[in-house]
């Protein structure tokens, strides 16, 4: 998959991802196809620790990266807007584990079978962690639903 820091490009989803099922083992195929067909919906701190130490992929020009979520770590949250306590926000990092060279920072197709197929704009740590493996991050500040049915529908 081509790699690009273009914001258009990181909001958009697209056939970029039913590609991503070809190399994934056969028994997770047809789930995750149903997956890419939708995308997985709202990404939240809670998704991705619940795909922690399962098979996570980040596809470069060079092939698919067999990767793990690291780490989901809590971040802070602007207090300077003024908001209802009807709005909720959550705001994370994801810390995603691989062997291999570093990667530029940029946006990148990944999938999971938990997760389905979605694009990332990951930004690398500079140094591997304790067992040698190749660290990048992705930042998450966003807005969560308010009504009920959207709350359980975001896991």
């Amino acid at each position: 998959m081509k790699k690009t820091s273009d914001r258009r490009s990181f909001l958009k989803t697209g056939a970029a991802f039913a590609a991503a099922t070809v190399v994934l083992s056969t028994d997770s195929v047809s789930a995750l196809a149903a997956q890419f067909a939708t995308g997985p919906g709202l990404l939240t701190a809670s998704k991705f620790e619940a795909s922690a130490d399962k098979p996570f992929y980040v596809f470069t020009d060079s092939g698919r990266l067999a990767a793990t979520v690291a780490e989901v770590r809590s971040l802070p949250i602007s207090t300077f807007e003024r908001l209802p306590k009807t709005i909720r926000r959550e705001a994370f990092e994801v810390r995603i584990a691989f062997d291999g060279d570093a990667l530029p920072q940029g946006t990148y197709d990944c999938a999971s079978a938990d997760l389905g197929g979605f694009q990332l704009f990951l930004v690398p740590t500079g140094q591997p962690d304790a067992d040698g493996r190749q660290n990048v991050i992705a930042t998450f500040n966003h807005y969560l639903p308010n009504n009920r049915r959207a709350r359980l529908a975001e896991g």
